[in-house]
Order: C-alpha cells, then sequence, then structure tokens
C-alpha cells in the first residue's frame, strides 16, 4: 500500500526508563517470543516480474534460493537472521481450477513445497506474502472468499510465517477477517507465525485499532507507514513511533510486537551513521529486524505473531520518521499488546538500498530495536554495502531488539526542538537509550542531559556503554549531567547503562570493549 507523505517534525526528545508492564491478553500459540528477524523481498525488489529482463532481480525460486544461501554463508543467520520472506507479486495471476493458490509457474517451476523444503534445509524459515482482499496490491489473487483453504494451502507447504496485507478490502471488516485467518491458520495444525497489516490501514483512515483483538490474532502487526530507502523515511517512522509510544507500548513484547517495517541498511539512501542509527534504534526499539538488502553485493564484515499498524514504509528517512512519529503519537495504547509472541510491526528495516544515508540507516536499526519492532529487512543481498552490513547484523543493537523483556521503547521528553531520545527497559535493570538529530541540515551539537530526566535515579551510580561497540563511556552519579555530540541528518547516539554495582549478571549477548 502507498500512503501520503508526511513532513518532518525536528524535535527534541529525552525519553525516560520506562517500566514493562503486560497487562493484556495478547495470542499465546508459542511463536515470536522475541522479535522476528529475517529477509524481506520488498523493499529491494518490490514487484519486478520479468525475468528475461531482469533475470537476477525478478521475484522468482532463484533469487529466493540465492539470497537464502547467502543468508547462511554471510553469517545472517548466525546472528538469528532466520526468516526469508517472498512478499508480493509471487502468484500466478489465477488460482487452479480447484480454487487454489499457485504460484507463478515460470518463475517458481519446482512450487512452493520445494521451495520450502530447499529453505528448511538451510536451517531457515519460509515467509509468504498474501492479502486479506480481492486481490493482492500487486494485483493477484487475495484470500478474501478463500481463507480456510488458503490457510490449508500454506500449512501444506510447511510455510513458517505468513504476511497478510489489507488492499482491496473492506477495512471495517478487518476487525472479523484476521481473526478468521489466525482461526483458519490454527486449525492447520501447522505452527504459522502471523503478520498482519490490520491496524495500519486503520490508523491512517483515522479510525481506532482494537489493539486488544489485534493483540489476540497477531504475532506481530504494521502500524504505519512503509519504509522507504531513505533517511527522511526512517526517521518519519521514528518519529510516529515516539508520538504514539503510550498507546503503543502496552500491547509490544514477547510473541507480540509493534512493527517499524523493515531495515534498509546496506541498501543506497542511508549513509553509514544513518544505517547504524535505524539500526541501533531499531534494536532498542525491540523492533522485529527484517532486512531487504542484495546479499550477493553486500562484503564480509566483522562487526501474526506481529501486525501492522500504519502506513508502508518506504526508501526514505521521511517515510521511516513518519512511521517512528505515529508510534510515538499510539504508544499507550499500543504498548499493552506488544511483548514475546506479539508484536506491534511498524514495518521492514529499508537499511542497505537507496533512500537512506548511512546515519539514517544506523537510526532506523537503532530505533526499531528499541521499539522492539519486528526486524524484517528488504534488500538487495548481493550488492548490499559493508557498512549497511554491519549495521544490519551489529550484536548489540540485536540483543536490544531480542531482550527477553520484550519491552517496547519509548519517546518520553522533547527539549530545544532538535533532538529525540528513546529509552528501552532491559533485563538485569539495564536501560537502552538512542538519540536521534533528525534536522536535515546544521552542525553537530553538543548536549547535555540530567541522568534523572533519563529516569536514572534507581542506583546511585551507573557505568554508560556506546551500544554500536560496546565502548565504555564513563561512570556517572545519578545526580550528574550526561554529555555528548550528536551529528545532524538522521543521525543517532546510541548507549546503554547499568548500575555500577550490579547485583545480577551482564547480559551476555551485550558486548563490552
Amino acid at each position: 500500500m502507498k500512503w501520503t507523505e508526511y513532513v518532518i517534525r525536528c524535535i527534541f526528545v529525552v525519553v525516560s526508563l520506562c517500566s514493562y508492564n503486560h497487562r493484556v491478553n495478547t495470542l499465546d500459540n508459542g511463536l515470536l517470543r522475541q522479535p522476528p528477524m529475517g529477509w524481506l523481498t520488498w523493499q529491494r525488489f518490490r514487484c519486478v516480474t520479468d525475468c528475461q529482463e531482469d533475470p537476477d532481480t525478478c521475484i522468482s525460486e532463484n533469487l529466493i534460493r540465492t539470497q537464502a544461501q547467502l543468508l547462511v554463508q554471510g553469517g545472517y543467520l548466525a546472528a538469528g537472521y532466520e526468516y526469508i520472506i517472498i512478499d508480493d507479486c509471487w502468484l500466478s495471476t489465477a488460482r487452479a481450477p480447484n480454487g487454489s493458490l499457485q504460484p507463478d509457474s515460470k518463475r517458481f517451476p519446482s512450487g512452493i513445497r520445494a521451495l520450502a523444503d530447499y529453505v528448511h534445509s538451510l536451517g531457515l524459515k519460509l515467509g509468504i506474502y498474501e492479502d486479506y482482499g480481492t486481490e493482492t496490491c500487486g494485483g493477484y489473487p487475495g484470500s478474501l472468499g478463500h481463507l480456510e483453504q488458503d490457510a490449508k494451502t500454506f500449512a501444506d507447504w510447511t510455510v513458517d510465517y505468513l504476511k497478510l496485507d489489507g488492499c482491496y478490502a473492506d477495512i471495517k471488516d478487518f476487525d472479523t477477517g484476521y481473526p478468521a485467518m489466525e482461526h483458519a491458520l490454527n486449525a492447520t495444525g501447522f505452527p504459522i507465525a502471523f503478520s498482519c497489516s490490520w491496524p495500519a490501514y486503520q490508523e491512517f483512515s483515522k479510525m481506532k485499532p482494537n489493539y486488544t483483538a489485534i493483540a489476540q490474532t497477531c504475532n506481530l502487526w504494521r502500524n504505519w507507514d512503509d519504509i522507504d530507502d531513505s533517511w527522511e523515511s526512517v526517521y518519519t517512522i521514528l518519529q510516529w513511533f515516539g508520538d504514539n509510544q503510550d498507546r503503543l507500548s502496552p500491547f509490544h513484547g514477547p510473541g507480540h510486537w509493534n512493527d517499524p517495517d523493515m531495515i534498509v541498511v546496506g541498501n543506497y539512501g542511508l549513509s553509514p551513521g544513518q544505517s547504524r542509527a535505524q539500526m541501533a534504534l531499531w534494536s532498542i526499539m525491540a523492533a522485529p529486524l527484517i532486512l531487504s538488502v542484495d546479499l550477493r553485493t553486500i562484503t564480509i564484515a566483522q562487526t501474526c505473531n506481529l501486525w501492522r499498524h500504519w502506513d508502508d514504509i518506504d526508501d526514505s528517512w521521511e517515510s521511516v520518521y513518519t512511521i517512528l512519529q505515529w508510534f510515538g503519537d499510539n504508544q499507550d495504547r499500543l504498548s499493552p499488546f506488544h511483548g514475546p509472541g506479539h508484536w506491534n510491526d511498524p514495518d521492514m528495516i529499508v537499511v542497505g538500498n537507496y533512500g537512506l544515508s548511512p546515519g539514517q540507516s544506523r537510526a532506523q536499526m537503532a530505533l526499531w530495536s528499541i521499539m522492539a519492532a519486528p526486524l524484517i529487512l528488504s534488500v538487495d543481498l548481493r550488492t548490499i554495502s559493508s557498512w549497511a552490513r554491519d549495521i544490519i547484523l551489529n550484536k548489540n543493537l540485536i540483543a536490544i531488539n531480542q531482550d527477553p523483556l520484550g519491552a517496547m521503547g519509548r519517546r518520553i521528553l522533547q527539549l530545544n526542538d532538535h533532538v529525540e531520545i528513546w529509552s528501552k527497559p532491559l533485563l538485569d535493570d539495564r536501560v537502552a537509550f538512542v538519540a536521534l538529530y533528525p534536522e536535515p541540515y546544521g552542525t553537530p551539537i553538543h548536549l547535555s542531559v540530567n541522568l534523572t530526566d533519563l529516569g536514572l535515579i534507581r542506583y546511585q551510580d551507573y557505568n554508560f556503554f556506546e551500544s554500536f561497540y560496546g565502548s565504555f563511556l564513563g561512570k556517572y552519579h545519578y545526580t550528574d549531567k550526561y554529555n555528548f555530540t550528536i551529528n545532524p541528518s538522521g543521525d543517532v547516539h546510541a548507549f546503554y547503562v547499568e548500575s555500577a554495582t550490579p547485583r545480577k549478571r551482564f547480559h551476555k549477548n551485550l558486548q563490552k570493549i
């Protein structure tokens, strides 16, 4: 789906320590107890179907097999990126004579079951796209009138993950339609994680989504705009999430995740700093980490269990920031339904495509992580750059995103109309922060923030660590101020803190250097 673009509001926000309180009944199908991580075709490859003209980029079994191999060979699977998801345009233009879905026979000659078997043989899981309406957004057969039949087909194919869009449907029917698909999936007896676009269409149409029902139906959900490969898109999504965090965070946690959309690190639109920002912020948001980058060209570096709420993410910073803003505005009503096995979904990670600078890419990844959002990439993994790959494989950001609490990060304070700070509570009384400077112009600025404004009042002294590399930043008393410098145009300063005299072990996945 495509949505109207939004003008970026440049704001300074300081996020204080927030406590996660899971207080709603949510889907409990045992899936996605941590934000999902994987790779998705859409942002990088869209709906390319002419395999004679574009044999290397058309949506086909050859593309999926190649990217699956690279997920394993490039270290992505070892880092946690386990899902490979075919988005729109894989279908034949017509159903089979018996009414069943069927893939395009020229582009998927072996069929989806054989492709799933191959993906599973590599240790990966296969995801697939459909639409609740009469047609998919790309014009292929939708599931309306065939929910039970399609659910059985997906189970017969051993598909592990279903992304269900909402084009060509009456959004007033979503409150019954998406639960009907969830019931149909459960009736198959085969475990299929369920990603919903349900709230995204309703949010954009000014309807009030029933997040209680969404969290009882979906494992993750897209809340707002599609991400683009641009810092403007990443930051817009981030801003929306910050503006809506109070209504989003109650629904965010293990098994149920808000999704700010894909990681676009490694494509063309983000600078290295912006790519670091996306990875850091997506991680601190506990967002799904779903890549959309060509793994064939990225160089090796060393470094609805969900539901969509809002607009499709585009490959631009404006799109990313608009989605983020929406999540911030709605966080209070979204967060009760967010947590292990059921996640708000702000849409894909677009790091690594064309629209985000490296700094903006850093921002999307960092903020999707702090939101505990699904990290679903959509980038050509063949051409992704080394700096973008570093961002989406960053161990600390992924650890923040995958933290067992599953708490949804929040934006709670605004200062100086320039910089926002997002915060996410972690296991063992640790806290992750991301400071974001969305201004598209200007020079680096030096900031001073009271620890009490960050909510750091539980202990006398705190150790500060930089999130991307784990570097020690210093020891601070709770009455001190923390000073840092941040670059403009969507870059971030990401850090996490722990008590200087911790009584519990340091989280094994966060690296101290």
